[in-house]
């Protein structure tokens, strides 16, 4: 009877404590499930160094502790740790250049994961950990900070704080963190979940700009890519500084020197800083300045170290102890306007003049070639013939594809061309030992059926050709005049409206025809550049305004010998006296600069036609002629053979050569890289059914192989974050007026142009430019979109000089998927619950999409969801007194835009009234997210109350029974 009554007594116990616990522990068991990192700790191993590992169970988790100085760490994992297992954090601590290095290296590692992510690095810092475990496995991990872990750019909401693990294996996981801030608004708690790792990377991030415009005062603009920041305060001693520094030619450096020891420095950039493997410089804009040449030196380097061109890519280093200094980037301008010339040393020892090229790139006239660039949208269901994407039964998804056309045509642009020739007395002598006078060495290369004139002509019958003539005289009489006296008698000097110094000899004709003998030299002359420019002066300005591209080719022996002077009068003696030369070349500089001034955009070409032109002789150096010109427009000529090579080579510059069609593109698209389908063609202007295809499926044709070199593709990548498309002709092909040479392919609307869409809340903040459509098309020529490409030019040679041509920017648009919900009562469907709110993430699970509450009738919609993506939505916050659902509902739109909505319990959701219904449960009924909950405790504790009840009241009526009939 006695173990009767304890069985009871023991069932109708544990009857209560069921019913007494069941809600509570059912609700516990929905939290834990939907709040994943607060699982309970189970057991604690304290790491500490010198003590043995003591293990204390208290479930079936483990944890490892370490409490050091810097950091406290404690790390969680479900596999478990050893007793010998330990683990230790510090705060980074770099003392050698190797340190510097492996730390730079593991942030640069979360930048490149970052920068799929759109965000760049502001600053960084790093945690160490040391940790001997048998078994790495997922870890959670809490880290306490004692003194603080400082960051620049730390956001108001801090929402811009972001955690990188470096694992064992040098991979990277961008990890969702809790971070917690002290009254000075430093880091001191972080709290995360990801793999066991040897390094905890914490960033503040800004939006990664494609580009950044530094502004370098009255010198110009450099544009550097968009990685690059500027440090507002102190930057981080793991970050990669940058040095821009700004170098002119000094005032007292002889003449257009390209020494480094002859420029100074102007302006400095010291601010600059990259957390990135390479940088890089984009352009250089400047109406004034051109580059002449540029020096890198990295922060490991003790010389700098000349560069190939300007722009591309630079290595830097993180800051070397041992060099003191960081990476600096010497970029050596001078003014498109000649600075001036400098005195001539006449001295055996004297300085020789240095040969520099500018590698600045011209704009190039308009009328130069003809070019558009047009796009064509592949989804309009038109059939683009050069593609069969759009093909009937084609498997691509069309909707988000376009196809950009680039085209170009040579164009039969008239030339006028100048030629200055010298007429001094010295142009008698021979133009070299044992040969025939200089001036009819000129004459010979100038006239005749093979001369200079006829071959323009031979080019385009339209091209104008004018001559002029100049010297110097020092007996002729004029009115008014200037007299002077000189050891050698009296001079005459013009003023320099009525000088006789410079004559024409051919007024602009389409012919070449001129009397050989008016190039003849006059006896008893000197040399007046001065009077040569200003006739120059006269004659283009005759023909200013006719569109035309104009060359000037200046032939002389030697230097100039008279000038005019401040006063209007012309001054020197012409002789070869140090001091006339002097100042000679001194009034002749103002005279260039002002002539220079006046015709920017001519090509000037100087001849030196002597033995002893390029020798430093007082009579003889090309200082002049070089300051005209630029060094690499001058030619020293010493036989008539190198003359005659040498105009020929100018005739052949006047011809567009070198050509080169690129395409940078946009961060809007992507290069469809299934199925490009690059074509090229040329078409005849005269008969355009006719096509020749010069490449196609990545291969050149046969009529290809002697016109196009190569078309290349450039992939984006973290350090070149637009890809690029190339068309590069053989150097030596010179395109013409009768055809139409044409590059295209195919580009996909790429995920940033719609996570950029999204941040505009479905706008654009572009317009196409006018002309921009292919065919009938009507979806870029001043519609609404983003720019398909960053840069798009032509690059070619003409008069030995690079020209650029700048393409027009068409736009493409966009289709997003919107997805509505409708949050119902489980019980009532027809009860909607408003406030609820929501995350879209993408599919990792941890970058959020879009965010959003339901209304008072309980819907919300996402509108900018993309073809082809997986998202999960989450549940974020619950009614109040709902519960909030454990797992994320899974969308997934396929290539066609339909939209599966699927959830781990409930299975597929359907959709009601255009709206997927997601229903909630009150708190004490079965969560949404699925499974038993509560409920069967509630009904076996029940049941057991009641068993229990029975029972009960069963003995007691017998017991009552007994004693009645006792």
């Amino acid at each position: 009877m006695i173990k009767k009554r304890k069985l009871l007594s023991l069932v109708a116990t544990a009857g209560l404590l069921m019913a007494q616990f069941s809600v509570p522990l059912g609700q516990a068991g929905v939290l834990m499930g939907h709040a994943e990192a607060k699982d309970p700790t189970s057991e604690v191993v304290t790491s500490d160094p010198s003590k043995p590992q003591a293990e204390a169970v208290t479930g079936n988790k483990r944890e490892l502790v370490s409490d050091t100085n810097d950091v406290t760490v404690s790390v969680k994992s479900e596999a478990g740790f050893g007793s010998a297992d330990t683990i230790t954090a510090s705060l980074s601590a770099a003392k050698t250049d190797a340190d510097y290095k492996s730390y730079s290296q593991d942030i640069a590692k979360v930048s490149l994961a970052l920068s799929k992510q759109g965000l760049a690095i502001v600053d960084a810092q790093v945690i160490d950990l040391h940790y001997q475990v048998n078994q790495a496995a997922a870890v959670t991990m809490a880290l306490h900070i004692k003194k603080d872990l400082s960051l620049n750019g730390i956001s108001d909401d801090h929402k811009n704080i972001k955690v990188g693990l470096i694992t064992s294996d040098d991979m990277v996981q961008i990890v969702e963190a809790t971070i917690g801030l002290s009254h000075a608004n430093a880091v001191n708690s972080i709290g995360c979940a990801g793999s066991l790792s040897k390094r905890v990377v914490v960033v503040t991030t800004a939006k990664l700009e494609e580009d950044k415009t530094l502004a370098l005062g009255k010198y110009g603009k450099l544009v550097v890519d968009g990685a690059v920041g500027v440090a507002q305060q102190k930057a981080s001693p793991y970050s990669k500084p940058i040095t821009v520094t700004i170098l002119t030619p000094k005032p007292s450096a002889l003449e257009s020197s390209l020494d480094s020891k002859d420029f100074e420095v102007v302006k400095t950039i010291d601010k600059l800083y990259t957390w990135d493997e390479h940088f890089y410089l984009l352009d250089f804009l400047s109406d004034d300045y051109e580059v002449l040449k540029t020096e890198y030196q990295s922060a490991k380097d003790s010389e700098p170290k000349l560069q190939d061109l300007l722009f591309g890519e630079y290595e830097p280093n993180p800051l070397a102890t041992d060099k003191g200094h960081s990476n600096t980037v010497n970029i050596y301008i001078r003014p498109r306007k000649p600075l001036g010339l400098k005195p001539m040393p006449f001295a055996a020892n004297g300085i020789q003049p240095r040969a520099f090229r500018s590698r600045s790139v011209d704009s190039a006239s308009q009328g130069e070639l003809e070019h558009h660039k047009r796009i064509d949208y592949l989804g309009d269901n038109q059939n683009n013939p050069d593609t069969s994407v759009d093909d009937p039964g084609s498997q691509h998804d069309t909707s988000d594809l376009y196809r950009l056309y680039l085209d170009m045509t040579g164009k039969k642009q008239p030339l006028d061309v100048l030629v200055v020739v010298d007429r001094s007395a010295s142009m008698k002598e021979g133009i070299s030992q044992n040969d025939i006078p200089r001036d009819q060495a000129v004459k010979n290369a100038l006239t005749g059926d093979n001369g200079l004139l006829q071959k323009f002509i031979n080019i385009n019958a339209e091209n104008k050709l004018s001559v002029i003539g100049f010297q110097g005289s020092i007996t002729h009489r004029y009115s008014p005049e200037k007299i002077e006296r000189t050891p050698w008698g009296r001079i005459y000097q013009p003023s320099i409206n009525n000088n006789k110094d410079a004559d024409v000899l051919k007024n602009w004709e389409n012919s070449s025809a001129l009397n050989h003998n008016d190039l003849s030299y006059k006896d008893k002359n000197g040399t007046n550049y001065h009077a040569a420019l200003v006739k120059a002066d006269e004659m283009l300005n005759k023909v200013a305004d006719n569109g035309h591209r104009k060359i000037m080719v200046f032939i002389s022996d030697g230097v100039p010998t008279f000038y005019f002077g401040p006063d209007g009068y012309r001054a020197g003696n012409g002789t070869s006296d140090v001091s006339n030369i002097k100042s000679s070349q001194d009034g002749t500089r103002a005279a260039i600069d002002d002539f220079k001034k006046k015709h920017p955009n001519l090509s000037i070409y100087s001849l030196g036609v002597s033995k002893d032109i390029n020798s430093n002789t007082a009579s003889s150096s090309p200082v002049v002629l070089k300051y005209l010109s630029g060094d690499a427009f001058y030619s020293g000529i010493t036989d008539t053979k190198q003359l005659e090579a040498t105009l020929n080579k100018i005739v052949e510059d006047s011809k567009v050569s070198h050509l080169e069609i690129s395409d940078t593109l946009s961060q809007y698209v992507d290069y469809y890289e299934k199925q490009p389908d690059v074509v090229v063609t040329r078409i005849s202007k005269a008969d355009k059914s006719k096509v020749e295809t010069l490449y196609k499926d990545n291969a050149l044709t046969s009529e290809g192989q002697n016109i196009i070199k190569s078309v290349t593709f450039t992939p984006k990548d973290r350090e070149k974050p637009s890809g690029k498309v190339t068309l590069t002709f053989k150097p030596d092909y010179k395109v013409d007026d009768e055809y139409t040479y044409t590059l295209s392919f195919n580009v996909k609307v790429s995920d940033k142009a719609y996570e950029e869409y999204k941040n505009q809340q479905g706008k654009y903040t572009t317009k196409g430019d006018v002309d921009t459509d292919y065919g009938s098309n009507n979806t870029s020529s001043g519609q609404d979109g983003f720019y398909s490409n960053r840069e798009a030019s032509v690059n070619y040679m003409a008069d030995g000089r690079w020209q650029k041509l700048t393409y027009k920017r068409p736009v493409v648009q966009l289709k997003t998927i919107p997805v509505a919900f409708s949050k119902v009562d489980a019980n009532d469907d027809k009860k909607t619950l408003d406030g609820v709110e929501f995350e879209l993430r993408k599919e990792d699970k941890t970058a959020v999409w879009e965010k959003g509450t339901t209304a008072k009738n309980g819907r919300l919609v996402f509108n900018y969801l993309q073809k082809g993506k997986t998202y999960y939505l989450y549940e974020t916050k619950a009614r109040a007194g709902y519960t909030l659902p454990e797992n994320p509902w899974k969308i997934k739109v396929d290539e066609k835009g339909k939209i599966r909505l699927t959830h781990p319990i409930e299975g597929e959701l359907q959709s009601n009234h255009g709206a997927c219904v997601i229903k909630n449960h009150k708190i004490y009924q079965l969560p949404s997210s699925g499974g038993r909950g509560n409920q069967l405790f509630l009904i076996f504790g029940s049941m057991v109350i009641t068993a229990t009840a029975l029972l009960y009241r069963r003995r007691y009526n017998r017991k009552q029974r007994q004693q009645s009939i006792m």
